[in-house]
């Protein structure tokens, strides 16, 4: 269809396994996935582990991004992730124990 963009899959997390990143390179990296998932305008943002290679200065960032760069393309935003700050930053929570979904977040 003239006018459409296609699909894509771009990751959010374009780091090798491993690694450690430190740099301001390593968010602007992730950055930049982020703007390109957004590129096709997707109603629906998925994040699995954006933060999982990163320091926590490098972490507050990307999760800023995300939750600007949603903001501002009215696009809901999902993230998966194993960080306590960054899941507390966000005002819904769905924690997963057991192989079950719990709203709200549940205490260990």
């Amino acid at each position: 269809m003239p006018g459409r963009v296609p699909r894509s899959r771009h990751s959010v997390s374009p780091l090798s396994p491993g690694t450690f990143p430190t740099s301001s390179r390593a968010v602007q990296a992730q950055r930049v996935a982020v703007a390109r998932a957004l590129a096709g305008r997707p109603r629906l943002l998925l994040a699995d582990e954006p933060t999982g290679q990163l320091d926590h200065e490098a972490a507050s960032a990307v999760i800023r991004a995300l939750v600007d760069a949603a903001r501002h393309s009215r696009a809901a935003l999902v993230i998966a992730t194993h960080d306590s700050e960054a899941a507390a930053r966000f005002g819904q929570r769905w924690d997963m124990r057991d192989g079950c979904l719990h709203q709200g977040g549940t205490r260990a």
